[in-house]
């Protein structure tokens, strides 16, 4: 069944999904277990809605009636007559590549569309959805990219994006993308990635089991045990014309939410942030649906449920480090009050008076 335009996306919040999946809330409130999402439930990588997740996610893309996948690989997510895809490779590159990693490669697609350097500009054709996974954190220019996804999707068309969290990937050291970011290398035409992004993932990269980064488990950034020179680790980070693939950026939901709401309101991009999707325990990605805005649409209120608790965790850190300084303070002030009780109770006792000339001679000698 073919998702028509005006069909609304699940919510990000699903009040009767959560219910049903947290039983031991039942007898909450709607409001009751909003707040609990946004308090706990988010940080603590409970789903609220069922397109937080992957498979769910790509059924509802699926429904399109006509899609462009960005960068499938060995392993297209939608597939079908209404389905073409868009690679840096072509097919028999792709194979090649995925025969050199270990991949299968039955299901490695047909590339209608291949760009050595990104650009969207070669497809000659609109869709009503384009999809990507794990492909908009390597656009050394987002920007531009919004801008060509944009250019080649119809009004009211959708871009669904399956994003790398980087708090649960091997980006877990790497520092988080800011707007600054964006913008810089809008600024500078970024075709290819700037130095910056190779040498951080070569020094700062991490394990990507996002079970192990759930639980906090973050091992150690990879330059605290690099094995290589310097001059290895600058070794063709310089742009030479060529794109070497990378992470450019590293989103959290958060951070992508701000980043786009930003570009859509001050008119660097016409995609506004339709959905954003929190990411799920055990997962490493979140996914997000950006809509291309045509004059006459209006925009759909809460596309975005923020994260209180990221918020509420550098006000509650210093709350109970000062809790914990008040506990501490007290403590030591009992301590100190029955260390002073037993030196009182010494100083009354008879072998105090009866030992006090042993004293005094004791200390004549040491005087």
């Amino acid at each position: 069944m073919a998702m028509y335009k005006n069909e609304m996306l699940p919510p990000v919040f699903d009040v009767d999904f959560y219910k049903q999946h947290l039983p031991v809330f039942s007898s909450l409130n709607s409001q009751e277990l909003r707040n609990h999402f946004r308090e706990s439930g988010i940080y603590e990588g409970l789903s609220g809605s069922p397109p937080a997740s992957r498979e769910e996610f790509i059924k509802i893309v699926q429904k399109e009636k006509s899609i462009l996948e960005i960068g499938p690989f060995h392993t297209p997510a939608v597939v079908g007559k209404n389905v073409s895809y868009f690679d840096v490779l072509n097919q028999e590159e792709l194979i090649k590549r995925a025969l050199e990693i270990g991949f299968e490669t039955k299901h490695v697609p047909y590339i209608n569309y291949v760009s050595k350097d990104c650009s969207l500009d070669i497809v000659d054709q609109n869709f009503s959805a384009v999809f990507g996974s794990h492909s908009i954190e390597h656009q050394p220019d987002l920007i531009d990219h919004l801008s060509g996804v944009s250019r080649i999707l119809e009004d009211e068309g959708r871009y669904y994006i399956i994003c790398p969290d980087k708090r649960y990937c091997f980006d877990h050291f790497v520092r988080e993308t800011d707007l600054v970011d964006v913008l810089a290398a809008h600024a500078l035409g970024m075709r290819v990635h700037e130095p910056r992004s190779p040498i951080a993932q070569r020094l700062y990269s991490t394990h990507n089991d996002a079970n192990k980064h759930w639980r906090g488990e973050h091992g150690e950034a990879r330059y605290k045990e690099y094995p290589e020179t310097l001059q290895k680790v600058l070794s063709g980070v310089l742009p030479d014309g060529q794109y070497h693939d990378c992470h450019a950026w590293q989103f959290t939901p958060n951070s992508f939410y701000e980043i786009t709401s930003f570009l859509y309101n001050a008119g660097f991009s016409d995609l506004y942030p339709e959905r954003i999707y929190h990411t799920p325990y055990g997962r490493v990605e979140f996914t997000a649906v950006l809509r291309k805005r045509s004059k006459n649409s209006t925009i759909e209120i809460e596309p975005y449920i923020s994260d209180v608790n990221s918020e509420l965790n550098k006000k509650g850190k210093l709350e109970a480090y000062y809790r914990n300084l008040i506990l501490e303070k007290k403590s030591l002030q009992e301590e100190k009050e029955r260390l002073q009780n037993e030196i009182n109770v010494i100083y009354k006792s008879k072998g105090w008076r009866l030992t006090s000339i042993l004293r005094r001679i004791r200390n004549l000698q040491f005087n």
